[in-house]
């Protein structure tokens, strides 16, 4: 990144990360994106984000993955409140990575699926699954087992998005007014950002 000042000519800017970040957020939050896309994104961003949690993690941190996962077992037949404690549970993977940057971008893609992610709580079992899943990474985390917390999660990630497409469909097949018609006419659907 360069810095511009009228009389003392143009030079390399000090802090040009802080401008690479704010220029990767605003595109996030002001353009369209194939859920798709951003989903196969978290799916490389938390694989790494699992692995460094893995080998970051310290008992204090990993127990409050723990507390979660509890949270979400009790809560697992109301989505509102599992959603809500599903995006803290990543969150929480996020920090314990120390990797900020990679945080930052975790919270950025994770807030464009928040609202398509809660429909697709809706569906038979999501969540039971998606607890399932969580255990699943948190167990690779607490083993300190960098390569199998990155599986778990991507396999987590990967299964999601399986929810969401046959969400797509589900919804394809009910026939349901104006809904129908869109999924009908796009295989893939894009979210607006939330402003």
């Amino acid at each position: 990144m360069l810095t511009a000042r009228g009389g003392e000519g143009t030079s390399v800017a000090i802090n040009g990360g802080k401008f690479l970040g704010k220029i990767v957020e605003w595109r996030i939050i002001t353009e369209q994106h194939d859920i798709e896309d951003l989903m196969q994104v978290r799916i490389a961003l938390e694989g790494v984000t699992a692995a460094s949690a893995a080998l970051r993690g310290s008992d204090e941190e990993l127990a409050k993955l723990r507390v979660l996962i509890a949270k979400m077992e009790a809560h697992v037949n109301d989505e509102k409140r599992f959603a809500a404690l599903d995006l803290e549970f990543h969150i929480t993977m996020a920090t314990i990575s120390k990797n900020f940057l990679i945080y930052d971008l975790v919270t950025m893609i994770r807030g464009q699926l928040e609202k398509t992610l809660q429909k697709v709580l809706l569906l038979p079992n999501a969540m039971p699954l998606t607890l399932k899943e969580h255990i699943a990474i948190y167990n690779a985390i607490k083993r300190h087992n960098p390569d199998a917390a990155s599986a778990a999660m991507q396999n987590h990630l990967k299964c999601a998005l399986k929810r969401y497409l046959d969400s797509l469909a589900a919804e394809k097949n009910s026939g349901s007014g104006s809904k129908a018609h869109k999924a009908r006419s796009s295989k893939k659907r894009n979210v607006k950002a939330i402003a």
